[in-house]
This record gives structure tokens, C-alpha cells and sequence, in this order.
């Protein structure tokens, strides 16, 4: 049974990553994502920080 379980977590683990994998292709493909700079993300991030 031991045999099993590893099998089905690895399966299991297989299934997420190919789920999370199609996911991050399908985000990348969003205009506006494509669209964001390294400037913008700065600025984000720094009023995020400042509580703005």
C-alpha cells in the first residue's frame, strides 16, 4: 500500500504543477500583463510600502 501512496501523491503533484504551469501561460497571454515595466512594478512596490 506504501508503494501506492507515494505513486498517487507523485501523480497528484504532477497534476498541480501542469495545472499551475497552464495557469502562468494563461496569465502571461493577459495584454495589460504583458504591458507592465520594471518601473511600474518598482513604483508599486514602494507605495505599497509607504501604505499608499
Amino acid at each position: 500500500m506504501k508503494g501506492l501512496s507515494i505513486s498517487a501523491e507523485e501523480n497528484s503533484r504532477a497534476e498541480i504543477s501542469q495545472k499551475v504551469r497552464n495557469l502562468f501561460d494563461k496569465t502571461q497571454q493577459i495584454s495589460r500583463v504583458q504591458e507592465i515595466t520594471e518601473e511600474e512594478i518598482a513604483a508599486e512596490i514602494e507605495a505599497y510600502r509607504r501604505g499608499e
